[in-house]
């Protein structure tokens, strides 16, 4: 996934705590879901 892609749906959990869009970027960001 491209860097823009992760932070469009990091934008859906902005009602997210820290913690849990940190961990979901870095899901997004290590490879093919």
């Amino acid at each position: 996934m491209t860097h823009d892609r992760v932070q469009e749906i990091l934008g859906w959990y902005d009602h997210e705590n820290r913690g849990v869009r940190t961990n979901l970027a870095r899901i997004l960001m290590h490879g093919r879901l």
